[in-house]
């Protein structure tokens, strides 16, 4: 499917709908207001109303560009409504402008644009059905009465199947909630004002954010607390014991997981399978401690997390496979040439160089160790380079965009500094969970 906006009628983007339900919002059990949109997404653009679906469900699914799980929905999206042609119409819509969502795409000709109408530069669809977080999934009925409200978690065939057979899915109500400085089971303000130490641990609730930081609450800068937003077990031990930025366990050959239930850790592979683990394996955590024992943050959340799901966990040096950052000859055009300081390394950007220039060397190490991460590489990056001073740095863009990456092609442009990464075996740190049990044997 092609998407093929003509300036010219970009002028004449409208969204209109009746009278009746203007601006109110619509809940589970309310008939959504009949509304007619403009889809943009043929070469034809063409106005339709919901009612124009002779369909048993509708599924509008809120995005936008600079959601990443939205994006990677795509295929899945595309995929289901090729599967129930006959029977579900998913519509996506954004809030974006149809010319800057036309660029977005041209920029990134690998996506695949589902093959369903697409609504931009929306107002109307979004003061129906307000939320805070995408993606956001609306579920209609035949007669446009509203079913389910729903995340991501639960788009799956078997909800949709069950749907159409009149089974019912289970599917867990999204309602956003978005938590700034309040603590999560904050009711009274002079909690929060009074409060000296604090410590929660949660199950997931749909729609309920957060937030993932470390923070500081006194004067000092150290952070005093944590909040950790709604993931696994294991990536919730692995906030604790990485201690802000002093290890890296993220690569997946740096976690030895030794437990009888693995499945209560990590994802599951199966999709279908997601709703139901993350009604019961994941969770949100919150600490506040005094100012005064900043230093202790972190071993307090160790203590916490590790005296709940009964594990020892220790972080002990291994031998595993890493790619190590390497000096292979002379590195003289890596040393800057002065001048004022700058970088677009780490901003979102357009350009099609990335640089470094008049920044210190360890910006580069930085940047390679998140490689891993960034790249899905199970392999962590080990700095072996002794570099002092600052550098001049420039990759072009493609060579670090995740849709093309390729480790030869990184390496390539390193080598023009004096640098490589090689894959070895070496001594680094791993974290180790165990059943306690096992550990007492």
């Amino acid at each position: 499917m092609r998407l093929n906006l003509k300036a010219g009628l970009w002028v004449l983007f409208f969204l209109y709908y009746s009278l009746h339900g203007l601006g109110q919002e619509v809940a589970i059990g309310d008939r959504c207001p009949e509304v007619r949109l403009i889809n943009y997404a043929n070469d034809e653009i063409k106005s339709f109303s919901l009612s124009d679906f002779n369909s048993k469900l509708i599924i509008i699914d809120f995005w936008g560009t600079g959601c990443t799980s939205c994006l990677k929905a795509f295929p899945k999206i595309d995929s289901l409504q090729k599967k129930f042609a006959n029977e579900v119409q998913f519509i996506l819509v954004n809030k974006e402008s149809p010319d800057s969502t036309r660029r977005f795409f041209l920029k990134r000709n690998r996506i695949k644009i589902p093959g369903v109408p697409m609504v931009m530069g929306d107002s109307v669809l979004y003061k129906l059905f307000p939320h805070i977080f995408i993606p956001h999934y609306v579920w209609l009925d035949s007669n446009n009465m509203v079913r389910y409200v729903s995340d991501g978690n639960n788009m799956t065939e078997k909800n949709i199947n069950d749907y159409l057979r009149g089974n019912n899915p289970d599917i867990a109500f999204k309602k956003d909630i978005m938590l700034y400085d309040e603590l999560l089971v904050s009711k009274i303000p002079e909690w929060t004002k009074n409060v000296v130490y604090y410590s929660a641990l949660s199950l997931c609730i749909p729609g309920l954010d957060i937030g993932n930081a470390v923070a500081s609450t006194g004067e000092k800068r150290s952070p005093n607390r944590i909040s950790f937003n709604c993931g696994s077990v294991l990536e919730l031990l692995k906030v604790a014991f990485s201690e802000g930025s002093k290890y890296n366990f993220e690569p997946s050959n740096t976690v030895a997981l030794n437990v009888d239930d693995k499945e209560k850790y990590v994802y599951p592979k199966d999709e279908e399978e997601l709703p139901n683990w993350y009604a019961h394996n994941s969770y949100y955590y919150e600490l506040l401690i005094p100012p005064e024992r900043s230093d202790q943050l972190y071993k307090i959340m160790q203590k916490d997390v590790a005296r709940y799901f009964d594990v020892d966990v220790r972080v002990e040096k291994r031998k595993i496979k890493c790619l190590l950052l390497i000096s292979i000859g002379s590195m003289d055009k890596l040393k800057t040439t002065g001048g004022k300081p700058a970088t677009n390394f780490y901003r979102m950007s357009d350009d099609s160089i990335r640089y470094l220039k008049n920044q210190s060397f360890e910006q580069i190490v930085n940047w390679l160790t998140r490689v891993p991460t960034a790249y899905s590489l199970s392999t962590p990056v080990i700095n072996l380079v002794k570099f002092t001073g600052n550098v001049d740095f420039e990759i072009k863009s493609s060579t670090i965009n995740a849709e093309q990456f390729n480790l030869s092609t990184l390496r390539a442009a390193l080598h023009q500094y004096g640098l490589d990464l090689v894959e070895k075996v070496y001594f680094t740190d791993v974290l180790v969970i165990s059943d306690k049990k096992r550990t007492q044997e």
